[in-house]
């Protein structure tokens, strides 16, 4: 069995939303997990992980999953930089000690 890193417990939790609403949009087709696997490429074992919210289950079958459903959508501000206020203070800080004459902006990542 593989070993998956833990997840922070909120990061656990939607995840299993994530994969309780899946199951839903499966249900209310009138799919089984059969069915569902054999649309993803996948094994009903591995619908049944992902709609349980297991993190060792592989991103792409939940993107995939999305997606099929038309959920697509909702992955739009996943990652989104936009969104990072602590990268967003961090940019700005570096600005500052650039204008300010220091050393400039870091090149360090």
């Amino acid at each position: 069995m593989k070993k998956t890193a833990r997840l922070p417990s909120a990061m656990e939790d939607e995840l299993r939303r994530i994969g309780r609403d899946l199951k839903t949009a499966r249900l209310s087709r009138d799919m089984s997990q059969e069915e569902l696997g054999s649309r993803l490429g996948v094994s009903f074992h591995t619908v049944r992980s992902m709609e349980e919210g297991r993190p060792g289950t592989a991103i792409g079958t939940y993107v995939h999953a999305l997606w099929l459903f038309g959920l697509g959508h909702t992955l739009k501000p996943v990652g989104d930089p936009s969104l990072d206020s602590e990268g967003a203070a961090l940019r700005m800080a570096d600005l500052r000690r650039g204008a300010s004459g220091s050393a400039g902006p870091s090149n360090d990542f």
